[in-house]
């Protein structure tokens, strides 16, 4: 309780603050749907998930200026999973029991003003993601001709570059609706811990580089609120 109580000050006194230094802040929620495609550039190997989207955003606008500075952080649910290489395509739904899945965007903006109704802001700039699954899986031992399930977890910390844009439609001063996608292009990927698979099964005990390449793209729809 006194955490949420500490966060819901922090947002206030921001509010406060980007208002008095800002000509318009717009603060948003979203929800939409997401694809993200990742591909291992060395291994016969890729994985796909997509599923739900949650994005919580900021865009700042500074007086008379069209550029500002957008902030977004999104959360993934996924509800289908799979993964293949050049022989056979599998789902990976029956091992992860949660996954967390957090995407963290930072960039420019730049804000088309299109009359006292609309807004166009475009962002490009580089995004973060933070992805943790936990799973079980069968271990079969020979000596005693059994099998034991075994808990693990997978972190993955993620590097890349976006474009969003999105249209704000505002029938009142203070309240909008937003619309909008996401496209990107995850080039860095350091994984560690145990994910098992059918294909490709991790075990690493340390953060660990590797050649890689992920897409992903989103669709969304939301409301919010302006200070100006």
């Amino acid at each position: 309780m006194k955490t949420i109580k500490r966060a819901i000050i922090v947002l206030i006194l921001l509010t406060g603050v980007t208002t008095l230094a800002f000509s318009e802040v717009y603060y948003s929620f979203s929800v939409g749907g997401y694809r993200f495609i990742e591909s291992f550039l060395n291994e016969d190997y890729d994985r796909e998930q997509s599923g739900a989207i949650i994005n919580l955003s900021l865009n700042v606008q500074p007086e008379n200026s069209p550029l500002g500075f957008f902030i977004q952080t999104s959360f993934n649910s996924p509800s289908m999973m799979r993964e293949w290489d050049s022989e056979v395509m599998k789902s990976l739904d029956t091992y992860s029991l949660s996954i967390f899945d957090m995407r963290i965007f930072a960039a420019p903006t730049y804000i088309f003003n299109l009359g006292n109704k609309f807004r166009l802001p475009l962002s490009v700039g580089t995004v973060f993601s933070i992805y943790r699954d936990s799973s079980s899986y069968y271990d079969f031992y020979p000596e005693n001709n059994d099998s034991y399930i075994n808990d693990s977890f997978y972190d993955a910390f993620r590097m890349g570059v976006f474009l969003d844009a999105s249209l704000l439609i505002i029938p009142r001063r203070w309240f909008f609706f937003k619309h909008g996608f996401s496209i990107g292009w995850d080039f860095l990927q350091a994984e560690r811990g145990v994910l098992p698979s059918h294909i490709r099964t991790t075990y690493n005990t340390r953060y660990t580089a590797v050649p890689y390449s992920a897409f992903f793209g989103s669709l969304y729809f939301g409301i919010g609120m302006s200070f100006r």
